[in-house]
């Protein structure tokens, strides 16, 4: 059953015939027909800022800058969510909505009863939306806090758009009024939008901030290494697939050994003495030691042929242990000079 410029809506055996535009605007729908919404300069800016949060999301998926499947979905359907907002920002789709229940509350009679029903409305979406957040938060458990930032700015901008769409004579006046010049209903949207958008540019420059830590631990730790001559050392010989660690070198040269231990004695004695020049004597000597070890090691890595020979490899693994003595002893003489200096 249809008649000409009508609607059927109605469930079982109730039926309504609605007609689509029984208002005096003579629009598509009472007075709603589709068209610029938001002819403003403020509304322009949201529709842009609407587009910038969606580009950014969407950045955030193909950037691969999430962290597992549910953040990606989020993301996305944030994405779609955004712009589907955007265009309807214009388009006013929810105007359209409005219209076609106030034509159907005086269909049915109950217009005057409309208050009434807004309000349960209201109150219901007020549950839903507690309810849909408690459930996305838990969806985006675990996530960066750059996407809960964008998750509240989403949760923000669902409620005020439905509540908009609710049209209570209550809300259209508050949310009409305003604010630093601004109305309030453009500086909620706008603000829900610009959450977001910081979520979003956070979300997506968090790696690369983190690559870029990374990559400067990275460089630092490789200038230690090259003022350490023994850290340097070892560098080279790993380059050269020589396996390098104190329990891995050939055990030191006998005088080598012996030496070392009589100028620690030595040492030991002029700190009990509390001997001063002695210790720099001592400090003197061993960097003069520590100048020609290193010079023996460049000489003996500019005349090696990779991959190094047994013989080779083993006067270079020597030379490093040396040099390792003479540096623990230089340490040993700068911490005393430092206790009785």
């Amino acid at each position: 059953m249809a008649t000409s410029g009508a609607s059927l809506y109605g469930s079982g055996s109730m039926s309504v015939f609605v007609s689509l535009a029984p208002a005096p605007g003579g629009g598509w729908i009472g007075q709603w027909s589709p068209g610029i919404g938001d002819p403003t300069v403020g509304g322009w800016v949201t529709v842009g800022l609407y587009f910038l949060a969606a580009v950014l999301a969407a950045r955030v998926v193909h950037g691969r800058r999430v962290s597992g499947p549910r953040e990606r979905w989020f993301w996305a359907g944030l994405f779609f969510c955004l712009v589907l907002l955007g265009i309807n920002k214009q388009l006013d789709a929810q105007s359209a909505l409005t219209e076609l229940g106030r034509i159907v509350f005086r269909q049915r009679g109950l217009y005057e009863a409309r208050r009434e029903v807004q309000q349960v409305f209201i109150e219901a979406l007020a549950v839903a939306g507690v309810a849909g957040g408690l459930v996305l938060a838990w969806l985006v458990r675990g996530t960066p806090r750059a996407t809960l930032l964008a998750l509240a700015g989403a949760l923000a901008l669902v409620g005020f758009v439905v509540v908009r769409a609710a049209s209570m004579h209550r809300v259209d006046v508050l949310i009409g009024t305003r604010l630093l010049g601004m109305q309030l209903n453009w500086l909620l949207e706008m603000g829900s939008l610009l959450v977001i958008i910081a979520g979003a540019h956070w979300r997506f420059r968090a790696p690369a901030r983190r690559a870029a830590l990374s990559r400067a631990i990275e460089v630092n730790e490789a200038w230690r290494a090259l003022r350490d001559p023994v850290r340097r050392a070892e560098a080279l010989l790993v380059r050269l697939g020589v396996p390098v660690g104190e329990s891995r070198e050939p055990i030191g040269d006998p005088a080598l050994l012996m030496e070392v231990m009589e100028r620690r004695e030595e040492l030991a004695e002029a700190r009990a003495a509390q001997d001063l020049a002695a210790v720099r004597r001592l400090g003197a000597e061993m960097r003069e030691r520590d100048a020609a070890v290193q010079d023996e090691l460049a000489r003996g890595f500019a005349a090696l042929t990779p991959p190094p020979d047994p013989p080779a490899r083993e006067a270079l693994l020597r030379k490093l242990g040396e040099l390792r003595y003479v540096r623990r002893f230089l340490e040993e003489v700068g911490e005393i000079e430092d206790l009785i200096g």
